[in-house]
Formats: C-alpha cells, sequence, structure tokens
C-alpha cells in the first residue's frame, strides 16, 4: 500500500514536471523578444533599354542598261581592180571598175570617173550597179571620140541601216535597311535589402 502510494506520488510529479516544461516553451515561444533582422527581396523597376532594328528607306540607285539604236552604215566592199578596153571599130574606150560586195546586204554601188584621154582632154562620168551581196560585179563606162589613157575613180557604196548597242545609266527606286537605335521600356529586378522584426526564435530556425 505504500509503495502504491510512492508510485502515485512519482508520477504526479512526473506529469508536473513535464507540464512546467511545456508550459515554459511555450511562454517562451509566445513571449520571446523581437529582434530586427535584415533580408534581400527581388524588386521590379522600369528601365530603358537601347536595341536596334531594320529599317527601310527608299534610295536611288544608279545602274547601266544597254540599250538598242538604229544607225546608217555603208555597205562593206572591196575593190578587184579596174581596167581599160578600147572599143573595136569605135574611136571609144570602156571603163571598168570592178567591186567586191563582201556585205550580206544587197545594193547599188556608183562610181564616179576621172577620165584623161589620149589628147589630154579630162572628163567625169558616173555609173551605177547593183551588186547583191557576196557577189563580184564590174561598173562599166564608155568614153566615145578619143580613147582613155587612164583613170581614176572613187565609189559611193549604199547604206543600210543596222541596230547597235550602247551603254545608258539610268536612276530607279530601291528599298534599302539601314540600322536604327530604338529605345523600349523593360521591367527588371534587383536586390534590395530590407528588415523585419522576428522573434529569437524566428532569427535563430532562419
Amino acid at each position: 500500500m505504500a509503495q502504491e502510494k510512492k508510485k502515485g506520488h512519482l508520477r504526479r510529479n512526473l506529469i508536473l514536471g513535464v507540464s512546467a516544461v511545456v508550459l515554459a516553451a511555450l511562454l517562451f515561444i509566445f513571449l520571446a523578444p523581437v529582434v530586427p533582422t535584415t533580408y534581400i527581396e527581388k524588386e521590379p523597376y522600369a528601365a530603358n533599354e537601347t536595341y536596334t532594328e531594320k529599317e527601310p528607306y527608299a534610295a536611288n540607285e544608279t545602274y547601266t542598261e544597254s540599250e538598242p539604236y538604229v544607225v546608217t552604215v555603208p555597205l562593206s566592199y572591196t575593190v578587184a581592180g579596174s581596167a581599160i578596153q578600147n572599143v573595136s571599130g569605135q574611136i571609144a574606150s570602156d571603163c571598168v571598175v570592178i567591186i567586191n560586195n563582201t556585205d550580206a546586204s544587197s545594193g547599188t554601188f556608183s562610181v564616179t570617173y576621172f577620165l584623161v584621154t589620149m589628147g589630154g582632154a579630162t572628163a567625169t562620168k558616173y555609173s551605177y550597179q547593183f551588186i547583191p551581196g557576196g557577189t563580184q560585179q564590174g561598173v562599166w563606162v564608155r568614153h566615145s571620140g578619143d580613147y582613155i589613157r587612164n583613170f581614176t575613180y572613187s565609189v559611193a557604196a549604199p547604206s543600210k541601216q543596222v541596230i547597235q548597242y550602247h551603254n545608258v545609266q539610268k536612276t530607279r527606286e530601291v528599298t534599302l535597311y539601314r540600322d536604327v537605335e530604338k529605345v523600349r521600356e523593360v521591367v527588371k529586378y534587383r536586390d534590395v535589402e530590407k528588415s523585419k522584426r522576428v522573434t529569437v526564435v524566428d532569427s535563430i530556425t532562419d
């Protein structure tokens, strides 16, 4: 009986002791002193940011273009030779200039003859001959009343129109691009140190 009484007494003391510890802990938590502390927080702020952007613009560009035009040129030819032939049974001479039309085009060639007779007289005569392209023909003229001692001549070739090309400088409007510096508003973040008051317990556990 005395022993059971003793055990009950010990149990009661144990319960009282534990309760006292719990109560002390609770009082320490709720009644603990408050102390200041600092911490870092990300804070947004507006800032200007510079960036580069491609921007189109109209510009004049100079360029060279091959452009056709029409020109008049003489047919190409060569003179293969010339000769004097006295006319049989007459006091007359035939003079001939042999022309080789080396051009692809055909045309009428005219020859002016500057004649010198056996008697020393001079005369000028004209003759014409159509000569197809790529062929050779003689252009003849006859002088009567005296024989021809010698002569000179001048050939006038027919002309044709051909297309030739030359470079012409022109201007056109084109779209080009350039870098333009611009500014825009962006949101950035910075570290800000702040303070707060916490209990001693919180400062220890942090």
